[in-house]
């Protein structure tokens, strides 16, 4: 009689016990879930800004090259400071983006940068003066027997590949907003 107290005391402690750890587990896995959450929504903000500043520079390339900007704003100590900027906020958002997605970014940039380039090195050289009015749709040296310049194979291949890239990050970052990707 005196073992049926101990028993129940037992199975009480252990029921104590159990029902301690479970909630402890429980309340583990919810905080790692909220974790992952706030992490997921960082990760979404971070990409969503680099985004953002990487069509914002391509379309300021895009208008410029289109409109013949005179004054080659593109060129001037703004267009190096946009890219800096880029830079900072790639390595402010590196913690929230993959090495590939900093890569992908990184090569984004420097195709804009060499497109830009070789755009407004100027017209003193009628190649690239030609390779300009190529960008423009002024397509003279196709029109005539005129020699294609040598730039725009480069600006080709370099636009080309900046299509490409805006499709691979343009897609990783739909994906992680859709939560089709880590």
């Amino acid at each position: 009689m005196q073992l049926e107290p101990l028993i129940t005391a037992g199975l009480a402690f252990f029921g104590t016990v159990l029902a301690v750890a479970a909630g402890l587990w429980q309340w583990r896995r919810t905080r790692a879930r909220e974790a992952g959450d706030m992490f997921r929504t960082r990760r979404v903000e971070a990409l969503q800004e680099v985004w953002t500043a990487l069509t914002d520079m391509e379309e300021r390339l895009r208008t410029q090259v289109m409109q013949g900007d005179p004054d080659n704003q593109m060129a001037s100590l703004q267009y190096q400071d946009q890219i800096a900027r880029i830079n900072m906020l790639l390595l402010r958002q590196s913690p929230f983006l993959l090495e590939d997605e900093q890569d992908l970014a990184q090569r984004y940039v420097y195709r804009l940068i060499e497109i830009n380039t070789m755009i407004r090195v100027g017209p003193q050289d009628r190649a690239l003066e030609d390779a300009t009015a190529m960008g423009r749709g002024d397509s003279g040296w196709w029109n005539t027997t005129q020699q294609q310049p040598p730039q725009a194979s480069v600006v080709a291949y370099a636009a080309t590949d900046l299509q490409r890239l805006r499709r691979e990050f343009g897609g990783r970052y739909s994906a992680v907003v859709q939560g089709l990707t880590p």
